[in-house]
């Protein structure tokens, strides 16, 4: 069978990437597995300090092994894979975010990234959310220091790709899930597209998956 795609999400520390991506959970009747970029920084962060010269090697050996997964267990076809990452467009963050699109190349699935933007001030009143306070308190090490997410914003824009199959969508003035709505519909015309090229080709498609 053929794999289902890998969807990657990238935008600022706070802007909602983790909120949007658990809603398109709810909407894809359980054919999503959402992967936060906390669940392999905290993990790093348990073995190496973060100024550790060998902490990024980890996280990129962490990436590699998930990646290898993903592309050789078939028990991973029939899912939708939600990657959430902050990613901005310097050498360092360019080469992890093709990590992903190389991901899905080698799944042999579509790679659909989506970029959320969001104003600076609704960023940084996100960033200071009671809910993510509380995870923070509980031990997760995500941002919420306005005064850093400045710092991230000034130095440049988050990390865009090259390609159609990318979507961009303004999250300032929407609803978490209004956002997952309108992912949804974007992988919908993807999967559509993907699926017809196959059938002109011969071959079967992930559109028959996104109807409903």
């Amino acid at each position: 069978m053929m794999a289902l795609p890998i969807i990657y999400i990238n935008s600022w520390p706070g802007a909602g990437k983790y909120t949007v991506a658990r809603e398109l959970e709810k909407q894809m009747d359980g054919k999503v597995r959402v992967v936060r970029n906390h669940l392999h920084i905290d993990l790093a962060g348990a073995i190496l300090p973060r100024t550790s010269a060998d902490y990024l090697e980890l996280r990129h050996q962490l990436r590699f092994a998930l990646f290898n997964t993903l592309a050789t267990s078939p028990d991973s076809f029939d899912h939708f894979y939600v990657f959430t990452d902050f990613q901005t467009a310097n050498e360092e963050g360019i080469s992890v975010a093709s990590e992903y699109e190389a991901a899905a190349k080698k799944r042999g699935c579509a790679f659909i990234p989506v970029i959320l933007t969001c104003q600076v001030a609704e960023n940084e009143r996100r960033l200071r959310s009671l809910e993510r306070l509380g995870a923070v308190e509980g031990g997760n090490g995500m941002l919420v220091d306005t005064d850093v997410l400045k710092l991230f914003r000034e130095r440049g824009d988050v990390y865009r790709f090259q390609c159609s199959e990318q979507l961009v969508l303004n999250v300032t003035e929407i609803t978490p899930v209004q956002a997952a709505e309108k992912i949804m519909q974007h992988v919908r015309a993807v999967c559509g597209g993907r699926g017809e090229e196959r059938r002109k080709g011969g071959g079967g498609g992930t559109g028959s998956v996104m109807r409903g």
